[in-house]
């Protein structure tokens, strides 16, 4: 309900190539609510699915998927377990190829990167 919330409130721009920094700035602004309402790994697992069903809802959204979630991790939002655990097993069948390819860069970062260090940058 707050995704829908904080998504809803928004205007958000008709360029694809736009939506991606717009929602990157806006979605920042509210990490320290979102990373409040995360606090087990159920709801950050739950968040992490209603972002990827959002994201192939609005197909503007499509490409932003993986940079929301490396928003989140850098936040403290989703935590690396979640992560993986959507990537083997939890994901939602809405857009599952597309999403599982996009993440396949940071996937084997998490799985190889030493922990404390975050270096990791999409192209």
């Amino acid at each position: 309900m707050l995704w829908n919330t904080l998504m809803s409130a928004m205007e958000w721009n008709k360029k694809e190539e736009l939506v991606a920094e717009q929602a990157l700035k806006h979605l920042r602004g509210y990490t320290p609510l979102l990373a409040a309402f995360t606090g087990s790994a159920k709801a950050e697992l739950a968040l992490m699915i209603r972002v990827q069903e959002f994201c192939y809802e609005n197909m503007n959204f499509l490409k932003v998927f993986h940079k929301i979630v490396v928003l989140f991790y850098k936040a403290d939002i989703l935590s690396e377990d979640v992560i993986l655990k959507w990537y083997r097993e939890t994901h939602s069948a809405k857009g599952k190829g597309h999403f599982l390819e996009q993440m396949k860069k940071f996937v084997e970062w998490l799985q190889n990167a030493e922990e404390g260090k975050f270096e990791f940058e999409f192209e």
